[in-house]
């Protein structure tokens, strides 16, 4: 638009028409702030302040296609403003842009390569937009061949496979984890395809693509834990690589199969291969990952302090199903999540906060990334997690943290008592829940606030069909009798409760699914239950941490209930939709 203005004078009109913006929205004016946003915005294409607010403004007032559009055009006026990317990323994750966009595709990279992002809510528009990709057209078909053979003769049929080095399907695989069945399959059966073609006249890929390819896949593995189905063809082969790593004879590209089958750390000669391909143009990210950083999490375990003894028979049950993993896996965190009706007042002083049962730190860390002047303690039956959550907030940078190893249990005898204590999806794996919340109580300083989190037994349905079907043939829990069982998992229950168990998130990695349903230990719970456990406690219901959708639902058929907080509605609630808390109970309480 051409207004004659020289370009000196248009931005600082710009700049005015922004203040007046930013005041207006104060205001709450919020029709005539998007009018002077606009002006800013036509007068400056590249003021990106005008524009992430009227990304803000539209997100709130539910335009969300204008919304997504203003943040992608911030993203664009300033690529290093990692909030706008966050914002976008959220949007898009809960409503997908149909149909193919270079233009997306490229933003959607941007936020996958850029740090301190919360990349959670990348999986579905990452999977979405590579499906409509048309390059990757001919690989949908590929996901529906559950035959290795079927799959195998298709894919020496393609023409073009370029897409399987496009930067953004291999830092997808680097970065994510896309909770489909059907993604998985197509992974699997990729990843069998290269281990037996590697060498042959049928791999459409040149050994330098195959490297970039591996590498990247190897990550995705190494992310899922080898939860991955694999053959008998596949376990001798990859058994006759592993002799020639050991061996020293093993070519690079052999090296790089075998850490998508198996952690290289696993191997005799760790520290050789280490040392020998630290440097290596494609395979020093993999031996990082899966030698380097191992080795230094074995370092932090011994470092790590022990707060209580573990004494509990169930209790190091629990914790040795823990220790061959750490539990749960993840890159980066949620830095903005904060409920302010519930924890405001932590930005108070200097609270004392108690996460029990941190697992691998990331609730430990976004309470110390929100509430920097807080002093955390941090504690968890495995020293694998621990070591994870301490390697995580170096990473990150969070120094007010104090990771420690405990039993719930045996935490009573501390002298210290706490304005707010986290235990999220912990007391239903103790013999007893009841105990482990009373010693919890009793270390909530009065009017103290308590995070918590329980199985719905209500929510959970399919997971007990499940379970009753791993009962009665007698399947194992070790990693193999896991991947058996996935592999042949539509034949031990029906198609519904299937696709309820694969909708999971926790279904595709090792350890997780192990949580879900091979777990040594677990109690689960109705809402009468909870109320009578949090009586027990002196515990005052406070608020569910539930989606909007579900609150709403409620509102309707609750009307008359306007703080939310009627156990006894909400359980009528509950069996009407019984999905509703297939997150778990999670909610907000208060000592009395």
């Amino acid at each position: 638009m051409n207004t004659g203005i020289p370009f000196s004078n248009k931005t600082q009109n710009a700049q005015e028409f922004y203040n007046k913006g930013v005041a207006l929205y104060l205001e709450n004016k919020h029709q005539q702030a998007v009018d002077m946003l606009e002006n800013a915005a036509e007068l400056d294409p590249n003021h990106h302040e005008a524009l992430g607010l009227l990304g803000q403004i539209t997100r709130e007032n539910g335009y969300v296609e204008e919304s997504i559009e203003c943040y992608a055009l911030a993203i664009h006026a300033n690529n290093s403003h990692t909030p706008y990317k966050q914002a976008f990323l959220d949007l898009i994750a809960y409503h997908p842009v149909i149909g193919f966009n270079q233009a997306m595709k490229d933003i959607i990279l941007g936020c996958l390569i850029t740090d301190d992002i919360d990349l959670s809510a990348a999986r579905i528009p990452w999977f979405g937009l590579l499906k409509q990709d048309p390059d990757f057209k001919p690989f949908l078909k590929l996901m529906d061949k559950s035959s290795f053979e079927e799959f195998k003769k298709s894919f020496s049929a393609l023409d073009n496979t370029n897409i399987l080095t496009d930067p953004y399907f291999l830092t997808g695989l680097q970065k994510l984890i896309v909770f489909k069945a059907e993604f998985e399959r197509f992974l699997t059966n990729l990843r069998h395809f290269f281990l037996c073609e590697a060498h042959s006249d049928k791999n459409p890929l040149r050994e330098a693509q195959m490297l970039m390819l591996l590498a990247s896949l190897s990550c995705y593995c190494h992310e899922t834990e080898y939860v991955l189905a694999r053959s008998d063809d596949e376990e001798q082969k990859i058994a006759a690589i592993q002799k020639s790593i050991v061996s020293g004879t093993a070519s690079d590209m052999e090296i790089a199969l075998y850490a998508c089958y198996a952690p290289l750390s696993s191997l005799e000669n760790a520290p050789t291969l280490a040392a020998d391909y630290s440097a290596h143009p494609a395979l020093a990210d993999i031996v990082a990952l899966q030698i380097t950083n191992i080795a230094a999490r074995d370092k932090i375990k011994n470092s790590i302090p022990a707060l209580t003894p573990i004494k509990n028979e169930v209790s190091e049950k629990v914790r040795a199903q823990y220790e061959t993993f750490p539990y749960p896996r993840w890159k980066t965190y949620d830095q903005n999540i904060k409920n302010e009706h519930c924890e405001s007042f932590l930005s108070i002083g200097n609270p004392r906060i108690l996460v029990a049962g941190c697992g691998t730190g990331k609730e430990a860390i976004e309470l110390g990334h929100v509430f920097p002047d807080a002093h955390i303690l941090a504690v968890d039956l495995s020293l694998s997690s621990l070591s994870y959550g301490v390697e995580q907030a170096r990473k990150f940078g969070i120094n007010n943290v104090r990771f420690e190893h405990a039993d719930i249990l045996e935490l009573g005898a501390l002298p210290d008592r706490f304005d707010y204590i986290a235990s999220s999806g912990v007391l239903h794996h103790m013999d007893a829940p009841e105990n482990g919340l009373k010693v919890l109580t009793g270390l909530l300083k009065s009017g103290g606030t308590m995070r918590l989190a329980f199985y719905s037994r209500f929510a959970r349905h399919a997971i007990n069909k499940t379970r009753t079907a791993i009962n009665e043939h007698k399947i194992g829990n070790d990693d193999q009798s896991i991947r058996d069982f996935r592999a042949g998992i539509k034949n031990y229950i029906d198609k519904k409760t299937y696709e309820n168990i694969s909708s999971f998130a926790d279904y595709y990695s090792m350890s997780e699914c192990r949580d879900l349903i091979f777990h040594v230990q677990e109690h689960q719970y109705d809402l009468q239950g909870i109320e009578e456990l949090l009586a027990q406690n002196n515990l005052a219901f406070k608020e569910f941490y539930l989606p909007k959708s579900t609150l709403e639902k409620y509102s309707k058929m609750f009307p008359q209930d306007v703080s939310k907080t009627n156990l006894t509605h909400w359980k009528k609630f509950e069996e009407r939709h019984q999905d509703s808390f297939k997150e778990m109970y999670r909610f907000w309480c208060i000592k009395e």
